[in-house]
């Protein structure tokens, strides 16, 4: 699968980033695909350039989103299977 754009906003202080694995959660062989975005109460990101940057899953993996804290993240994640 190929990210397309992603699009994220926090309620609280959060680190969010993009990995893929297998396993429930992508616990088994977890490899990130975005740095941590650091966001903060009523902040966020948008980012429609990702496909540009290569990002990707391997075939078989699923896509996950780790949250560094107990924090309401509310956003999207745009892809296209490959």
């Amino acid at each position: 699968m190929y990210v397309c754009g992603v699009n994220a906003v926090a309620s609280g202080t959060v680190a969010v980033k993009l990995l893929y694995g297998t396993g429930s959660n992508c616990a088994t062989g977890a490899t990130d695909i975005t740095d941590a975005y650091d966001l903060t109460a009523q902040n966020g990101i948008v980012d429609h350039t990702a496909l540009w940057s290569g990002l990707k899953t391997i075939a078989s993996n699923a896509l996950c989103v780790n949250l560094s804290a107990s924090v309401k993240v509310a956003g999207g994640v745009y892809w296209t299977q490959f």
